[in-house]
């Protein structure tokens, strides 16, 4: 029983609803990242920006520590504070941290990327405008598919 026994038997449904029961490999949990989420170094005040970035794998190359991705906590796109904390705006690179793009910190760090995203606040809507977000005076949870 508990939580744990529920998850997996709600995998379980999943799977068999789209007619998949093979297990996809995961990279998270069986490669070294490099993760800038909370309690790490570049996070927060002070988020991994591409000029940061670049010398930062560079070191790990150099020596000799197999990261094989990189993790973006939410500060790497716009964020509304108020009325949700840490609320995505929209899901774009912020221009003061990228400013070549994501595809382009890709290409410099040479590893792939693991963008976090957070939950999206009342002005994601007018950036996104066909989804039919369903709003609360908390945050928004989603959208509405009809």
């Amino acid at each position: 029983g508990g939580l744990n026994a529920a998850m997996a038997t709600w995998g379980r449904v999943l799977q068999q609803y789209q007619g998949n029961l093979t297990k996809l490999p995961d990279p998270v949990s069986t490669q070294l990242g490099y993760w800038t989420d909370n309690g790490g170094y570049y996070y927060g005040g002070l988020p991994l920006s591409a000029k940061l970035a670049y010398p930062l794998f560079e070191l790990l190359r150099r020596e000799e520590i197999p990261v094989r991705y990189l993790q973006l906590d939410p500060f790497w796109y716009p964020v509304q504070t108020s009325p949700c904390a840490s609320g995505a705006i929209n899901w774009t690179a912020r221009h003061d941290l990228y400013p070549d793009g994501i595809p382009a910190l890709r290409d410099q760090v040479g590893v792939p990327l693991l963008l976090y995203s957070s939950m999206f606040c009342p002005v994601t809507a007018t950036d996104y405008p066909g989804i039919d977000f369903i709003t609360s005076n908390y945050f928004d949870v989603g959208w509405d598919q009809g």
